[in-house]
């Protein structure tokens, strides 16, 4: 089977035609129209169900009568989608006060934008309520996709998860000084006491009406692939960190391996040349390296688990071309020194944003520090999809390469051949052996209504390490991470250096406390297990950290509550001996 241009399985060959049914009626307004009244039947399972008329549609040089085999198709069935709402108008068909379409001149140059109030005319199947509690639930129509962040705050009832609904303010995500309740997260901080049963490390949490109304808009207009959503989030991701540029991914590795394949050649690095990075790390930041053929040179960390300035300073050698910085949890470290020594010596910065989403410094989101950031939107990650992530390039060269190398080296994705002018609209060139690394409108859908949030969540998120400090201030064999002072953390994580690390784990999981570890030192992997320098805070951190639980779910009652085990569980094995 061919390559579908993003739209994956949307349109194939062999569909055949069949009579109408009732299913094929479409509810426009407050009329039913028939695909054959609309001008042309198209059948049902098509990524476009309903076309405009023949007459006046369409360009005279554009062929209406195509098969869906020919390279024109898609363009064409895309283009009558774009005006079906303009002929919905010129029948002066009345509209619905909820269907009024965005006068948003971004939604109208994404084109698609305008066609979710063309439904089908079969009643929505609303799901019976979970659990006890009473919810409002969101009406059952999506709201405007010209709805863009920013918008004024209003009340709504969120469902995060099942049978626990809550009414949370939403807010820009412009630092705001609005304040949230965000122990009404939790049943157990509802009801004043304890999360009952296990505590985990993460609990993804999502908003789900409101991520379902998104992601229906996508499959009722049918482009769930690459553009329409995907484009609407990389401006909304532009606005709300002030970043000159962003690419939606499917996941922050890919952004890592773009970064610094796009690096390599702009500036020409041979194979073997350095790039000075962290061990204590997930290993993709490193395997990013590794794909390149470029020598990973492992740097040590300070006491914010971040890259030493000093200690990069002592791995610099003529071969040296960048440094790879991890903000790791959230912490800025000690960032600005390490852009600062990049800049004075002609060195290439990569951050590894990936737990960043939301983390500011001196005011400024982070990222613009770098040549190029990375950022993670994975299923537990604090601005979670299933998988995807964001690469954001201060060279507007390098982000135009980028968006070609995403989808195998193409120059012109689906979308942006679409909405060209012209009779060859679906003709392009391919410039480089590239990768499949684009996004897609479904992650996208779900990742414009979590940044609606995400300055919300992550201020519950610092009151949660806030309570942490307190608990576990003093405690014996107990050591905290700190935060930089001029760090508006995310807090991804929130760590802790214990003796015995693992038998702590273990008395931690008795009590059905379930914390993880971020990370072991990469060196004791076989592909790095050769890598040269001593990193003596690396390996202390890698023997002795534990990340706490931390998650929009848990109250202050459940954080005093592990801290309080911790504490015993550490005493119980000797206390401070490291």
């Amino acid at each position: 089977m061919r390559e579908n241009d993003g739209q994956d399985d949307h349109h194939q060959k062999g569909v055949e035609q069949r009579p109408e049914k009732p299913e094929d009626r479409a509810l426009v307004a407050d009329r039913e129209v028939t695909v054959h009244e609309v001008g042309q039947q198209v059948p049902v399972g098509r990524h476009i169900p309903h076309v405009l008329p023949r007459s006046g549609a369409l360009p005279g040089d554009v062929p209406t009568d195509l098969g869906d085999d020919h390279p024109a198709y898609s363009t064409v069935v895309a283009h009558r989608c774009l005006h079906l709402a303009a002929w919905v108008d010129s029948r002066a068909v009345p509209r619905r006060p909820e269907q009024a379409t965005s006068d948003d001149p971004a939604a109208t140059r994404q084109g698609l934008a305008r066609l979710p109030w063309v439904q089908r005319s079969r009643p929505r199947q609303t799901p019976p309520h979970r659990g006890g509690r009473a919810s409002r639930r969101l009406p059952a129509s999506a709201p405007p996709p010209s709805r863009r962040v920013g918008d004024p705050a209003h009340q709504a009832a969120i469902e995060i998860e099942p049978g626990t609904a809550v009414d949370a303010s939403r807010s820009s995500p412009a630092r705001s000084s609005s304040r949230l309740d965000r122990r009404a997260l939790s049943s157990a901080a509802v009801s004043g006491g304890p999360v009952s049963g296990p505590i985990h490390l993460f609990r993804p949490s999502f908003r789900v009406e409101e991520a379902l109304a998104a992601i229906r808009e996508c499959l009722e207009c049918g482009w769930t692939g690459l553009g329409y959503k995907t484009v609407e989030l990389e401006e909304a991701w532009c606005e709300y960190t002030a970043l000159p540029h962003a690419h939606f991914l499917n996941s922050a590795t890919a952004g890592l391996h773009l970064a610094v394949r796009l690096l390599r050649e702009r500036h020409g690095w041979q194979d073997g040349d350095e790039v000075i990075s962290t061990p204590f790390t997930f290993v993709s930041t490193n395997h990013a390296l590794l794909y390149e053929r470029l020598q990973p040179v492992f740097a040590d960390i300070d006491e914010y688990l971040c890259l030493d300035p000093a200690s990069i300073r002592e791995r610099l050698t003529p071969r040296t071309r960048a440094v790879v910085f991890v903000g790791l949890g959230g912490s800025t470290g000690r960032l600005p020194e390490v852009a600062s020594m990049c800049r004075e010596r002609g060195l290439r910065l990569i951050l590894d944003a990936s737990h960043m989403a939301g983390t500011r410094l001196g005011g400024r989101h982070v990222g613009g520090e770098a040549d190029v950031a990375v950022f993670s939107f994975q299923a537990v990650k604090n601005l979670p999809t299933a998988d995807s992530g964001m690469v954001c390039f201060a060279d507007a060269e390098l982000d135009a390469e980028c968006r070609k190398w995403t989808w195998l080296g193409i120059n012109k994705d689906t979308y942006t051949r679409t909405h060209a002018d012209g009779s060859y609209r679906w003709l392009y060139d391919v410039e480089h052996v590239g990768f499949k690394y684009h996004g897609n409108s479904i992650m996208a859908a779900i990742a414009l209504v979590g940044l609606r949030y995400l300055d919300e969540d992550n201020l519950h998120r610092r009151r949660l390490a806030a309570w942490y400090d307190q608990a576990l201030a003093g405690a014996p064999g107990v050591t905290t991470v700190p935060t930089p002072a001029d760090c508006e953390s995310s807090r991804h994580l929130y760590q802790v250096l214990v003796p015995e690390r693992d038998r702590v784990m273990v008395g931690l999981n008795q009590r059905e406390i379930y914390p993880g570890v971020h990370y072991r030192d990469n060196r004791s992997y076989r592909m790095y297990a050769d890598r040269p320098g001593a990193c003596p805070n690396v390996e202390r951190a890698s023997r002795s950290v534990i990340s706490l639980p931390l998650h929009i779910g848990l109250g202050e009652a459940d954080v005093r509550d592990i801290a309080h085990h911790l504490r015993a569980v550490v005493a119980s094995l000797g206390g401070g001996r490291q």
